[in-house]
């Protein structure tokens, strides 16, 4: 009778420990109900512990990492488009690689053309990937061209002096990217668009005399001895607006749901060719019949 009693309170204690673990269980699928269920896949360690878990092959994980970032971005680009995690996936990128160049470059693009509103935190996170890849990469005049359009296109200013203070900035970005090897020629056309804006007429007209001594195309010296002059006459704004406006004409022709500071990313095929494969012909058209509001000038 007694090893009867004893056999049936275990098999009872068992039925209760079972019972109580089901319990436990589904209170448990209860919770991860409320957990998205690629949460998982979002988890990031930190950079020293990602350091620590290469084992040295920091290359390796590096590149482990940045597929987990482009299947992030790929997966909120068809969800939410909040991209809130973006930044830290490429950071960690760059922490394990720093030598990863395209991290920088993509990042700093993704951060505004991701899908999520733009707003002043997305422009300054942008900007954070440039001023790392100005750095560590100081001969690409793309990044100094891509951060000076974020500042003067996409960054609103709360107060005319902050406006005024990202516009010097933007001058000498522009400034310092058109003499690096490789530059477009029409960043100095941006570059002596903001110094008239900013009334630096001067300053501009010093940049067209050195940019005309240094210009190795025919082409692009007549287009600067233009501009030289009409600065001399006072008339350089109406005719570098003109400019800008022409060749953002010709980009939003190639690639419509592109932007100006993706395309100057990019960089044109060669130098007499815009991004997309447009030839940019920036010369003022002859004096004659207005054309449509519609059409481009020849």
């Amino acid at each position: 009778m007694y090893g009867f009693l004893k056999k049936l309170t275990w098999i009872s204690a068992w039925f209760a420990c079972f019972g109580l673990m089901l319990l436990s269980l589904q209170r448990l699928h209860a919770q991860r109900a409320f957990i998205p269920q690629n949460m998982d896949s979002f988890y990031l360690p930190s950079e020293k512990v990602l350091r620590v878990a290469s084992l040295g092959y920091r290359h390796m994980l590096a590149d482990l990492m940045w597929v987990k970032t482009l299947m992030y971005f790929g997966t909120e680009m068809n969800g939410q488009k909040r991209q809130t995690w973006l930044a830290a996936h490429a950071w960690r990128v760059i922490a394990l690689d720093p030598s990863f160049e395209l991290a920088y470059q993509w990042a700093g693009a993704a951060m505004l053309y991701g899908g999520r509103i733009i707003d002043n935190e997305t422009v300054l996170m942008s900007n954070e990937f440039y001023r790392a890849a100005m750095k560590r990469f100081p001969h690409n005049w793309r990044y100094r061209s891509a951060l000076a359009f974020n500042l003067v296109y996409e960054y609103k200013a709360a107060t005319p002096e902050e406006a005024e203070r990202n516009r010097e900035e933007a001058i000498g970005l522009f400034r310092e990217a058109s003499r690096m090897a490789g530059a477009p020629p029409y960043l100095k056309i941006f570059a002596i668009t903001q110094m008239t804006k900013a009334g630096m007429n001067k300053l501009a007209a010093e940049y067209v005399r050195e940019a005309y001594a240094s210009a190795q195309d025919e082409e692009e010296r007549t287009l600067l001895a233009r501009r030289l002059k009409d600065l001399d006459k006072g008339e350089g704004a109406a005719e570098l607006d003109y400019q800008q406006e022409r060749l953002t004409r010709e980009y939003n022709q190639a690639l419509p749901y592109g932007s100006l500071e993706l395309f100057l990313l990019l960089g044109p095929r060669t130098e007499r060719l815009g991004p997309g494969g447009v030839e940019l012909d920036l010369t003022r058209p002859k004096a004659g019949p207005v054309s449509a509001p519609d059409q481009v000038r020849p």
